[in-house]
């Protein structure tokens, strides 16, 4: 008897029940057509993504040198001070298995290349952005380049990601900023060869250089460190039986962000350079702690600006790309 009038007391009577039914279905509806708008959006976006893949697709019979990597060579190597059919393949956060990924996706399209450059920076060795605050862009990568996805990645578990509330928000201010002509990462300013130049300059100190060191030290991950090392083994393997040059650099920072580096991640990335450079006899630049370069040369703690891109790509030009093969498989940069 007391359980029926517990039962009762929360009875929802059929005009509420239908009200609330209609109040639920008002608010899912817009939800639900905002999601085909917001895919149909991105697919419009002319994102970097989508310029790179055009660009490359656009030179790929010329292509003869990839130079893969992160924001570090998008905005520090500039091919048209590299030997000629060279391309920046570089893209924002972009981690050693997306690189590699590119690289297998493309390397049957392009006939003549016969070099990969690879940069392997302080952050290169145990980072993937697949599972970061970055794994998003893994739609991306599949969508615009038609790149595999990862392992542990599908098409719906990467699309869930692009609805997460803070990359919505970035996603849609990038979309409306490019709208208004403005500079963002959907609409980049890229020459033909892949670069992209940063203008702007943020705060350059070692507040900042600290800072950001600890970022990117926090991203640590022992399982991707071995998991890049595994996978960059068989690449390399790959690439030296189709007899394709395989070139390693690192690339400038200040003194400010590599000063506060962790010096046993520091270490690690030497033992994984080491490791590979030997086993293939890799030419190897480490331009890290190179004096060449200034504050000037430099649009933040960790990359470089035009004029710095321009200095670095004629070092690497000089020093790697037109450096003998059969020469020392080493080139060290030190303090």
């Amino acid at each position: 008897m007391h359980t029926n009038l517990f039962i009762s007391n929360f009875n929802i009577p059929s005009h509420m029940r239908m009200s609330l039914l209609q109040k639920t279905t008002w608010f899912l509806l817009p939800c639900l057509a905002f999601v085909p708008l917001y895919f149909w959006l991105i697919s419009r976006s002319g994102n970097i993504y989508l310029r790179k893949e055009q660009l490359l697709e656009k030179h790929i019979s010329q292509v003869n040198c990839l130079v893969m990597g992160s924001s570090h060579v998008l905005h520090g190597v500039n091919p048209e001070y590299l030997p000629s059919g060279a391309f920046n393949m570089g893209n924002l956060s972009q981690d050693l298995g997306t690189d590699i990924r590119i690289v297998k996706r493309y390397l049957n399209d392009m006939k003549n290349l016969h070099t990969v450059a690879f940069d392997i920076d302080y952050l290169t060795t145990f980072y993937s952005m697949t599972d970061r605050e970055n794994k998003w862009r893994d739609y991306y990568y599949n969508y615009f380049m038609n790149l595999d996805y990862t392992t542990s990645y599908n098409q719906l578990r990467a699309s869930l990601h692009l609805l997460e509330p803070g990359v919505v928000q970035y996603t849609l201010q990038g979309i409306l900023l490019k709208m208004m002509h403005q500079r963002t990462e959907f609409i980049m300013p890229m020459n033909t060869w892949g670069y992209s130049q940063r203008t702007f300059s943020k705060n350059i100190n070692e507040r900042t250089g600290k800072k950001r060191a600890a970022a990117h030290s926090k991203l640590y991950s022992k399982a991707f460190y071995d998991q890049n090392l595994q996978i960059f083994r068989e690449t390399l393997a790959m690439l030296h039986n189709r007899h394709i040059r395989v070139i390693l650099f690192s690339t400038p920072v200040t003194d400010f962000y590599a000063s506060n580096l962790d010096p046993r991640l520091v270490n690690l990335q030497e033992e994984f350079i080491h490791e590979v450079q030997q086993q293939y006899a890799l030419e190897y630049g480490n331009f890290t702690h190179d004096k060449r370069f200034n504050l000037q040369d430099f649009s933040d703690n960790d990359h470089l600006n035009n004029q710095g891109a321009v200095k670095f790509s004629k070092i690497l030009c000089n020093e790697l790309f037109n450096h003998p093969k059969s020469g020392p498989p080493a080139i060290a940069m030190k303090r």
